[in-house]
């Protein structure tokens, strides 16, 4: 059987489709990803602009072309934080349905949170001592606390890249100005990391595994510039205080710099380094898996 998976984010829409072989084996066909930016206005409007509908519906077109060219079978197709939040987040879902037939349906972000460790925990080596998982997207960050492959805590913050971009970081001009405004992020971050029950507790992570777009743009920049796979907490440390003196042009030319991502690496690399610093991580290293492996395991639990 061959079963597509759709994971709608806050910044862009992913596709994958599998051959399902038994339980325990399984065949990728594709994978496709497609920058959508739905937070562009949600967090600032609280509504879905015009230009990224646009941009969703021509996404999800290119995946039912590929759905039908494949001869998929199942669809689970799973919207996260944008559409949590857009007051016209239903009105987006309706025009796909009636645009592609794929049904998508809004995940709350405790099984987000689920899934994507799901995905983590089926496909990695797990680390013997107690470590930690994370993906920052962009606009929530998903923490699990776990031990060997048990979850021991999970949680979804209200914080992502493209969240407090928008809020914080609209301007990055290189003045005083920019500089207050970072000030001003780290004490929102810090503000809502205190509300988490899991970010005050006395856990330690001295390894935390990264999922997620801006994690993968961040450990790619410390490889470009000579260092290994795994990021180091003093390595992003060192990035930040480059970064947050740069305009985007300047961003733009440091060596793996995701174009699509210029305008969100600060906020989502001070994000990663303060989750880093409130469970006590000397490095994080990256992971390919996430959300769209925890639906796949999931699918296969119930073969």
């Amino acid at each position: 059987m061959q079963v597509g998976i759709i994971d709608l984010g806050t910044n862009s829409a992913r596709f994958a489709a599998y051959q399902i072989h038994s339980r325990n084996r399984t065949t990728e066909l594709c994978r496709e990803k497609r920058m959508v930016r739905l937070g562009d206005t949600v967090f600032l409007e609280g509504k879905l602009d015009r230009g990224a509908i646009k941009r969703t519906i021509k996404a999800f077109r290119r995946f039912r072309g590929m759905i039908d060219d494949l001869r998929v079978e199942r669809v689970f197709a799973v919207a996260t934080c944008a559409l949590r939040e857009a007051k016209n987040g239903k009105k987006l879902l309706r025009l796909i349905e009636a645009e592609t037939g794929i049904k998508v349906r809004i995940i709350s972000g405790q099984e987000e949170a689920e899934l994507i460790a799901r995905g983590i925990l089926t496909n990695e080596d797990i680390p013997s001592a107690p470590f930690a998982l994370i993906d920052i997207g962009g606009g929530s960050t998903e923490i699990s606390l776990c031990r060997g492959p048990k979850i021991l805590k999970k949680a979804s913050l209200r914080l992502g890249a493209a969240r407090l971009q928008k809020t914080f970081l609209k301007n990055q001009a290189k003045d005083s100005s920019h500089l207050r405004s970072i000030d001003v992020l780290r004490r929102h971050i810090n503000k809502i990391m205190n509300t988490s029950c899991l970010l005050r507790s006395r856990f330690t992570a001295g390894h935390m595994i990264g999922s997620g777009g801006t994690i993968k743009a961040l450990c790619r920049i410390a490889k470009k510039n000579g260092n290994g796979k795994t990021l180091a907490a003093s390595q992003l440390q060192q990035m930040i205080g480059r970064m947050q003196h740069m305009a985007i042009p300047d961003l733009l030319e440091i060596p793996g710099m995701d174009a699509k991502r210029a305008d969100m690496i600060l906020a989502g690399a001070i994000l990663l380094e303060q989750c880093m610093s409130r469970l006590g991580a000397k490095y994080v290293s990256p992971t390919k898996y996430s959300l769209r492996d925890g639906l796949l395991a999931r699918e296969l639990e119930a073969c």
